[in-house]
């Protein structure tokens, strides 16, 4: 452990962002390479009815598994499965100007793709089959490459493709080539039709709880 006095500033320090933020609960850790390690989870997974967080909460990830999303990618890429001059038309023909859309442009967000199906159509929880055949019906924001736009389509797609050319589902993927390598006992990859995980921290809004299962099942953007 890192050195008493500096723990109980740290400890503080996460007490005072739950005051000024409003947020439910705080998950925080630091290593001090020759020094030691500090830990803090406090505050509630759920704030009604109340339940406190503790060490084995669960909490999602969001977009930050699109980083997880491109590594798998640029595994593949190194193992010579495709390259990232190849088109989207290889995989989703039926995308709009998908013949040229390569997968760097999914990567850095310049396909110009929709950033989400549901976004036009107001409905929930999509399964992949649909949020592609929605995609097929959208028009493109700008010509592929020439302008930049945050796109999590694109990286539901990327995440198909890694399926599609590794012959298995896009979570273990994930597990075998990042998780398990690495040692993260606690990164999981959640199933696109599996429900809200019973340790997971609640997503709220305000103070109260609130349910989006599309936000932790979008295969690819955002669903560790």
């Amino acid at each position: 452990p890192l050195p008493e006095e500096l723990s109980v500033l740290l400890d503080q320090k996460v007490r005072d962002i739950l005051l000024q933020t409003g947020a439910p609960a705080v998950s925080a850790a630091i290593t001090i390479p020759g020094l030691g390690r500090w830990r803090s989870t406090q505050g509630l997974a759920q704030a009604m009815p109340s339940q406190p967080v503790n060490a084995g909460t669960e909490f999602y990830w969001g977009s930050v598994a699109k980083a997880l999303t491109a590594v798998v990618v640029l595994q593949l890429v190194e193992e010579g499965k495709f390259s990232l001059d190849d088109t989207l038309s290889r995989w989703y023909p039926q995308i709009p100007q998908a013949e040229r859309i390569t997968l760097a442009q999914l990567l850095n967000h310049s396909s110009g793709l929709q950033t989400n199906t549901n976004s036009l159509t107001g409905l929930g929880y999509e399964t992949p089959g649909q949020q592609v055949a929605m995609l097929a019906q959208m028009p493109l924001l700008f010509c592929p490459g020439t302008n930049a736009s945050y796109s999590n389509a694109g990286y539901l797609l990327l995440g198909l493709i890694v399926e599609a050319v590794e012959h298995k589902p896009f979570y273990q993927s994930v597990q075998q080539r990042i998780a398990e390598p690495l040692g993260l006992r606690h990164l999981r990859v959640l199933l696109p039709d599996e429900d809200m995980p019973l340790a997971l921290a609640a997503a709220h809004e305000g103070r109260m709880p609130k349910a989006d299962p599309g936000a932790w099942t979008r295969l690819g953007a955002g669903n560790v």
